[in-house]
């Protein structure tokens, strides 16, 4: 089986970001939660990372629209969907 992933916004970043935060999202994780989550990893003090945010199987319509609305508005944000 081969999976398939799309970018929901592709980004250009400076070659100096050596820094990568991910996240998984799954089926079960509750909106509160993953805004919880998000919220956590961009109040950090240290702002030169790129965040990765990957939902791999179905997630609720809510989950999927805050992430694509936090995607086009957050410059650090990458959201990849796996469609396996």
């Amino acid at each position: 089986m081969q999976n398939r992933f799309s970018v929901v916004s592709s980004k250009s970043f400076d070659k100096g970001i050596a820094s990568v935060v991910g996240l998984a999202v799954y089926d079960k994780d509750r909106l509160e939660w993953v805004h919880h989550a998000v919220e956590s990893v961009l109040n950090q003090s240290y702002k030169d990372f790129v965040f990765v945010i990957v939902i791999d199987g179905d997630v609720s319509n809510a989950i999927l629209a805050f992430l694509k609305e936090l995607s086009r508005n957050e410059s650090r944000v990458i959201v990849i969907i796996s469609e396996s």
